[in-house]
């Protein structure tokens, strides 16, 4: 599944065209890629997560407003991480959503999320 980019307009805001994805911690089956979330249901994947500006854009920086939820909570949750700047996924049951990602106010990016059933995870 591919990404989708979403673009508002704005002529002082930031536009994203990708994000980099750094796994800090999680359960051994779970990953995640700008392309999508894989996590087992009862699992969790803990990662970092570095917004990049479309070129000749402004870079994101600390004051802008980053937001992560999940369209279906009932599916996986999203949460923020323990330490500064983590998130952590959370596979609530077996299915499919997507994670939304927010910048100050915007939709730029929504990434797909596949929860496995436990039985299921490699």
């Amino acid at each position: 599944m591919a990404a989708s980019l979403l673009i508002g307009a704005g002529a002082c805001s930031p536009r994203y065209d990708s994000v980099d994805i750094q796994r800090v911690a999680g359960h051994a089956d779970a990953s995640g890629s700008e392309d999508g979330f894989v996590v087992p249901e009862g699992g969790v994947f803990v990662f970092e997560l570095d917004p990049d500006s479309v070129a000749g854009r402004r870079d994101y920086e600390v004051t802008d407003v980053l937001e992560l939820d999940t369209r279906q909570p009932s599916v996986a949750r999203i949460e923020q991480g323990l330490a500064t700047g983590t998130w952590m996924l959370l596979g609530v049951e077996q299915g499919q959503t997507d994670v939304e990602l927010w910048i100050n106010g915007r939709l730029e990016l929504v990434i797909p999320v596949d929860v496995l059933a436990q039985e299921d995870s490699p």
